[in-house]
């Protein structure tokens, strides 16, 4: 009898161990699921760039008629390094646009840096993985695929959080493409 109870404790102790090892292994997976859900619904361009079940995206955005740009003071040296001066240097901003990623016109908005572009070239190939932009190209309306270009359309529209929330999704929590 002493070596039933004895047992059934042991028992009970190992039992209890698998279940704290199950329930930790549980909450870890919720937990990362959670940040990875956080990370899609915030926008936050670190946690999408490292999220696995993220597939990498190519779409196409209109950019706005000029690169968005600020003005800010910053100090120039002179080569000889003894000459010091503030000047007014006019910085790229990112460029806030819809990327439209399939003909049915499903995209989010997404904020990336685009670089110098002319007026012939105001439209983007967008490789992103959620909110993670890894590439942009510049291109003409001619080089957008006939069945895309009804989509990215002519005219820039600005981002209105009024009008539209920033992700098109049905659970913006869903950490999933």
């Amino acid at each position: 009898m002493v070596n039933k109870i004895s047992q059934d404790v042991r028992d009970k102790d190992k039992y209890k161990r698998y279940l704290m090892i199950v329930s930790a292994i549980f909450i870890l997976i919720f937990l990362w699921l959670s940040v990875l859900g956080y990370g899609r619904a915030s926008q936050n361009e670190w946690i999408d760039r490292f999220n696995p079940f993220l597939r990498v995206q190519y779409g196409y955005a209109v950019l706005p008629n000029q690169v968005p740009e600020k003005r800010e003071k910053t100090t120039i040296i002179d080569s000889d390094g003894k000459n010091k001066h503030v000047a007014a240097v006019k910085t790229p901003q990112q460029v806030d646009a819809f990327v439209a990623d399939d003909p049915f016109g499903s995209g989010s908005w997404l904020k990336f840096y685009t670089g110098q572009y002319s007026s012939k070239q105001r439209w983007a190939l967008v490789a992103h993985k959620g909110s993670y932009v890894s590439n942009v190209r510049l291109v003409s309306r001619a080089q957008i695929p006939l069945m895309m270009r009804e989509q990215t359309g002519n005219h820039y529209v600005a981002y209105d959080a009024h009008a539209e929330r920033r992700i098109t999704k049905r659970f913006l929590w869903w950490p999933f493409n």
